[in-house]
């Protein structure tokens, strides 16, 4: 009696378990359509079915031995990246007094997508891929459809009635209008601040912007409906690319590409962080690959491939901006606000694709939400940028007049003072006399050019001659220093002129001191339309003891000399060398050359050749100097030829 209780229960405990377990694996319901204008969430109702080979019909996956493999989606939408095509089948029971509705997949970039069914099943033109269904009223219908794609499978399906559906996307269109209409805007804004300041990177901020929207506008279904299904493909009708994810990862790709040559543009990553200038060059040059592989290579199972790619390029550029950032970038850490939004917003996108997020209104319009703040901050931004830029300039402005102002009083001053001690005693008029007329004459003769200089600088931004921002801060960069170079010229002249005085003489490593001279002479040189070579041949450990501002006094009037007698676009060669005990500096030119009879003369004061061309003192200050510092001065010259000048300064032993 015993053992047939113990039978009957475990009978029972049997039978309840296989309930349990028929229980269980019958998970998925009918989607009952009650009411009209309700949209629906077909995948809450669906199953799936994997054919790894792509080569099942409709008839093999309704055969039982197929059936018994659909597995329940359980409202499942993204299903990240899968070479298989993909069935699923849903039943639908409708109750409502509507037969017409409508099945939209709310993703445009599925390369196919079919639909099957027992009733009528058309698909209609709309911004996302869609059928319409004819559904018979208080019947179930079970719907198949067949998925392809090389991209993401993210598969979020829709039913709706036709007239809710309508209502729905007039709200949508609403909505991009404005997205559209922002982007737009901000394009415009752009264009005007380009046109301002004529920075080639508020050009490539732009193509980014534009070449994002166009991603966008891929994304959002928009080309689908506007230029249908295979305009950007190689379909029959298609032009370019292999696929519409691909054709969305091209431009997506491309606006990568000018966000980094933008973001390099602007926060010069070489100035803070040499790495991070590798880094950021790395990616420029890597992102035109990216692009061109997601055009043409994305169907040849590489889409891992490429979607890595992708992630990892955009993860660089907040490590660019960052970087910089904690290294003092000022503009660095405003543009990290303008990305925090994007990446912190858009980020869940990007998880959608990986389906480790489900498909829903935040996901699937992150990056248009993040790109809008991202877009409206970073115009705030360089706005900001521009404004400052403009206050340096406006205040460099107003240092230079000072600066010249106070250097009119100062030469003022300085001549009333010497004209003042002339008149103390008549033993002294003589020498006091020659020796004005000599500072005075050297000091006409070594400001007059940098003076010209200052005056052609300040006319070109004062009549706007120049547009470029770069240019304009090189030539107020080039202005100042000619600037200092008069006050340097004004200290030295009189220490140079008291013979009783004795000269400050100074150290230098000769190598690394001609070098720079030579560089800004050769800015001088090519600002006249000449060319201009440099050849330093002398050892970085050769020390000289001189007067440096004189001895480069000396470089100049060598230099003015050889561009004022070489016509347009003749060559001028800056040489210095060594040899046991002397450096040798050479100014040669490819002028008109000095005829043999007055090369014996050209040193001496107040000789020269053409009296409208100076005043003959360059070369005779220029021999003043060179021999003071126990050097020798020699010249070589033949009429049509040219001429080479050449000086030595002895070596510290």
């Amino acid at each position: 009696m015993r053992i047939k209780c113990c039978l009957l229960i475990v009978l029972a405990l049997w039978a309840v378990g296989a309930g349990l377990a028929d229980a269980s694996t019958d998970t998925v319901k009918k989607l009952i359509a009650e009411d009209e204008g309700e949209l629906y969430s077909v995948n809450d109702y669906m199953e799936i079915l994997e054919d790894k080979d792509g080569a099942w019909t409709l008839t093999d996956v309704q055969s039982p031995e197929l059936q018994s493999q659909f597995r329940p989606v359980e409202g499942k939408s993204s299903f990240g990246y899968s070479k298989s095509v993909y069935w699923m089948k849903a039943t639908i029971r409708n109750e409502s007094g509507s037969e017409s509705w409508l099945l939209s997949l709310q993703n445009p970039l599925m390369d196919h997508f079919n639909v099957y069914s027992s009733s009528q099943a058309e698909r209609i033109t709309h911004h996302y891929p869609s059928y319409s269904l004819q559904l018979p009223p208080f019947s179930d219908t079970t719907i198949y459809m067949r998925f392809e794609t090389p991209g993401a499978f993210i598969v979020p399906l829709q039913l709706t009635e036709p007239a809710a559906i309508y209502e729905k996307t007039s709200l949508e269109f609403v909505l991009y209008g404005l997205y559209y209409g922002i982007i737009l805007t901000i394009v415009m804004y752009m264009l005007s601040l380009y046109s301002s300041i004529r920075n080639i990177a508020y050009i490539y901020y732009i193509l980014y912007i534009l070449c994002y929207s166009a991603s966008q506008f891929i994304w959002d279904g928009l080309a689908l409906q506007l230029l249908g299904d295979n305009w950007f493909t190689t379909g029959d009708d298609g032009v370019l690319f292999a696929s519409p994810t691909s054709t969305y990862e091209f431009f997506f790709m491309l606006s990568v590409w000018f966000g980094f040559l933008a973001t390099r543009r602007i926060v010069k990553p070489a100035a803070f962080s040499p790495w991070l200038d590798r880094l950021c060059r790395i990616v420029i040059w890597l992102c035109p690959v990216g692009a061109i592989g997601n055009a043409f290579f994305y169907t040849y199972g590489l889409t891992t491939l490429w979607f890595n790619f992708k992630i990892v390029a955009i993860l660089m550029l907040p490590v660019v901006i960052v970087g910089c950032a904690l290294r003092g970038s000022w503009l660095a850490r405003r543009l990290t606000i303008a990305i925090v939004p994007l990446y912190a917003i858009a980020l869940p996108s990007s998880l959608l694709s990986t389906g480790i997020l489900p498909d829903n209104l935040f996901t699937h319009f992150g990056m248009q939400f993040g790109s809008v703040i991202e877009f409206i901050i970073m115009s705030i931004v360089l706005y900001e940028q521009v404004r400052q830029m403009r206050e340096k300039q406006h205040r460099v402005q107003k240092e230079l007049a000072s600066t010249l102002a106070n250097w009119n009083k100062t030469l003022k001053l300085t001549v009333e003072e010497q004209t003042e001690s002339l008149k103390r005693s008549n033993d002294e008029l003589i020498l006091a006399e020659q020796s004005r007329t000599r500072l005075l004459q050297n000091m006409s003769h070594d400001i007059r050019n940098p003076l010209n200089y200052v005056q052609g600088g300040i006319q070109a931004l004062k009549q706007k001659l120049v547009q470029e921002q770069d240019r304009q801060q090189e030539i107020l960069d080039n202005v100042y220093s000619k600037v200092i170079e008069v006050n340097h010229f004004l200290d030295e002249m009189n220490r140079i002129e008291e013979e009783e005085r004795p000269q400050s003489l100074e150290m230098v490593m000769f190598a690394e001191w001609i070098d720079d001279i030579f560089g800004e002479m050769s800015t001088d040189i090519r600002y006249g339309s000449l060319r201009c070579d440099i050849i330093v041949e002398v050892q970085e450990d050769t020390d000289v003891l001189i007067a440096p501002h004189a001895v480069k006094r000396a470089i100049i009037n060598l230099v003015h000399n050889a561009c004022k007698f070489t016509p347009s676009g003749g060559l001028i060669i800056l040489k210095a060398t060594q040899e046991a005990k002397w450096v040798t500096v050479t100014v040669e030119d490819t002028g008109q050359g000095i005829a043999a009879e007055r090369l014996p003369y050209i040193f001496n004061r107040h000789y020269m050749e053409n009296k409208e061309r100076g005043r003959g003192l360059g070369l005779a200050i220029t021999k003043e100097i060179v021999e003071r510092h126990g050097g020798q001065i020699n010249v070589w010259s033949a009429e049509g030829r040219g001429s080479r000048f050449s000086f030595t300064l002895p070596k510290v032993q």
